[in-house]
């Protein structure tokens, strides 16, 4: 049996999991492309920096060269993100992350021909990428951007988030010249909005729970929630509603169906 155990929460073949591919016909969803396909929001390598005060030297990287072009940087914020619709966030990882040391270690050589980059060197580069969209497992309900946009109050509403939708894509899709390592984001202000219950357990298997960026929405709609404050609150409502399944000796559903009043007065601190 083909499994899977991360941040993403645990997979195995027979669970029912999101296979991108979604096009304006599916959810009618802004952002979305005529054509499905698989691209997703990409992973990051975060890197900085310092300045210490005299000239320090950089050997050249001729092995980084051929992904950073003449690109030239001193810092990788948050659009430094790859993502291809060959590339699988998961299964590539490493891959993904070797692709950005050579992106980092040739822009910052770039860089340094530069005099006003003389005393720079490299501080920090992490060595892990930070994900942002990757598997998303399917619920009783599938949260979309239009629920953000039109602030729907579901009766089983368990978390709210106040944040701008932001969803990424690669820069290099708009303009060709661009790196492959560099993103943009659409933003739009949503001021408020709520995830139901139903999109944290599988509608497929009874005792499955999922919080986080697994949980179960399109990939536009996942341009709300998936930030830490609202998952946490995920996590804070699963962990809840595992305590009433064992209290009332049921599953995930059981409690939406039976006891999501209940649930909702635990995250309330009611009870």
């Amino acid at each position: 049996m083909d499994r899977f155990l991360g941040w993403s929460g645990i997979y195995v073949r027979q669970e029912d999991s999101s296979k991108y591919n979604e096009n304006w016909d599916l959810n009618k969803e802004l952002w979305s492309p005529a054509k499905g396909d698989n691209r997703v929001m990409g992973s990051s390598v975060l890197w900085r920096t310092v300045d210490k005060g005299k000239p320090v030297s950089f050997p050249p990287v001729p092995w980084a060269m051929d992904v950073a072009g003449s690109y030239s940087a001193t810092v990788g914020t948050w659009n430094w993100e790859f993502s291809r619709n060959d590339i699988n966030q998961i299964d590539d990882a490493e891959m993904i992350r070797d692709h950005f040391f050579r992106a980092i270690f040739g822009s910052f050589y770039n860089s340094k021909k530069n005099k006003e980059n003389a005393n720079l060197t490299l501080e920090w580069v992490s060595s892990l990428i930070g994900k942002r969209e990757s598997r998303r497992l399917v619920g009783d309900y599938i949260l979309t951007f239009n629920d953000e946009k039109n602030r729907i109050d579901f009766p089983d509403a368990v978390v709210r988030e106040s944040r701008v939708v932001d969803v990424h894509y690669q820069q290099n899709l708009i303009d060709p010249s661009k790196p492959d390592f560099l993103s943009e984001a659409n933003y739009y202000d949503a001021h408020e909005y709520y995830v139901p219950y139903r999109c944290f357990y599988s509608k497929n298997i009874k005792n499955l729970f999922m919080a986080g960026r697994c949980l179960s929405c399109s990939h536009v709609g996942l341009g709300g929630p998936r930030n830490q404050n609202t998952t946490g609150q995920m996590g804070v409502a699963v962990g809840y509603a595992a305590s009433l399944c064992s209290k009332y000796k049921t599953n995930p559903r059981g409690i939406y169906l039976a006891h999501i009043g209940e649930l909702k007065d635990l995250i309330k601190g009611r009870k």
